[in-house]
């Protein structure tokens, strides 16, 4: 199948109370919207370890450690910083959000629907990381020219495996859409659990 879209682009933060139950998913709090999806990309990292015998390789292992995954959305509104970036506004005036050295993102999970097509036929597929955290990622600014250049946000997670083992989430092909973004609203509503996941 080639994959042709992706939208529904969710983010759900922890929850405040047991957030992280021992052989489960996490549980998350009210999912939000993260603007209209453009791209995402995961790279996931590994640690790798090779043992040399005889001249030649007798062990090698390789180990997920955690994953980077870039995401550009059309926007980045600034309430939208508050609770995925942990910014915080100013208490002097509402007029800001302001940008601190003290900002810790919290944990959250991030889920969107990726669309794909085979022979004509349209299939959906919800994809969801578990456990992720955002960091803070640079903006430009530039002046109107000659032509109009329109750029959206960007934001970037770290992600980790979750109580599972697992870091990211593949649904089975779905036929609509909106199945599709039902299970993302599902996973986060913990209405997803591992074993239903893996039937």
């Amino acid at each position: 199948m080639a994959r042709y879209g992706a939208k529904y682009i969710r983010w759900a933060p922890f929850a405040e109370q047991n957030p992280e139950p021992a052989g489960a998913f996490p549980s998350y709090g009210t999912a939000i919207g993260l603007a209209e999806m453009q791209k995402v990309s995961d790279n996931p990292n590994f640690v790798e370890g090779t043992q040399y015998g005889d001249d030649g390789l007798q062990e090698y292992m390789n180990e997920f450690r955690d994953a980077d995954v870039d995401i550009e959305v059309t926007d980045l509104p600034v309430d939208i910083e508050k609770p995925v970036l942990g910014v915080t506004h100013t208490a002097k005036t509402g007029s800001f959000v302001c940008v601190n050295v003290a900002d810790n993102p919290p944990y959250g999970g991030v889920g969107f629907v990726s669309c794909l097509i085979r022979k004509n036929v349209r299939k959906y597929q919800a994809i969801i990381y578990p456990k992720a955290k955002a960091t803070m990622q640079g903006e430009e600014y530039v002046t109107k020219g000659e032509s109009l250049t329109l750029s959206g946000g960007k934001l970037k997670f770290k992600v980790a495996a979750c109580e599972t083992g697992d870091w990211k989430l593949k649904s089975t092909y779905q036929a609509t859409e909106a199945a599709a973004k039902a299970l993302v609203d599902d996973f986060f509503d913990g209405k997803i659990t591992l074993d239903t996941a893996t039937e």
